[in-house]
Order: structure tokens, then sequence, then C-alpha cells
């Protein structure tokens, strides 16, 4: 297996240091405005989408448990979910 495949293989297990790990890796970038975060595809970003525009339409409804059951599988997606004043916001882990 190669470097790549293994990281690829603990990151599929979720393994919290090296999630942990990437997480600073790609802040720092961040911070020296560089973006290094995976890029969804054209389609992943419409599904992304949709489902938080469902997920929006149960908080609106306050049906709290739907929405957050939306979040959590698409966290398990590898998809970040951030609520902000302007409506959810996600990004690809």
């Amino acid at each position: 297996m190669t470097f790549v495949g293994d990281v690829n293989s603990t990151l599929d297990d979720g393994d919290a240091d090296l999630l942990d790990a990437r997480d600073a890796i790609v802040e720092l970038f961040g911070v020296l405005g560089v973006d290094v975060r995976p890029n969804a595809t054209e389609t992943e970003s419409e599904m992304a989408d949709l489902l938080l525009n469902l997920r929006e339409s149960f908080r609106e409804s306050e049906d709290w448990e739907t929405s957050d059951l939306i979040r959590d599988r698409l966290q398990t997606l590898g998809f970040k979910v951030e609520d902000t004043d302007s409506g959810a916001e996600w990004f690809r882990n």
C-alpha cells in the first residue's frame, strides 16, 4: 500500500489524532492564505446543498432531531457543516 493509501485508510477509520493533525495543517495553511482543503465535485456540491436546504427546513420547523441527523450524517460522509448568521455553510473535511 502507498503512503497516500495508508493515510486515506487511517482517515477513513476516523483516527482522531490524525484528523486533528490534518485540521491543524489546514488551519495553518489557511493563515498563510493557502486553501488546501480537498474540493468537492460538482455532484457532491449539489447534493450537500440540497441536504443543507432540507436541514434548514427542519430547523425552521424546529425539528431539531432530524436537523441534527442530517448534519451528523454529512459529517460521517466527510462534510463539515457550520451554522453562520447567513445560514449553514459546508466544506469537505
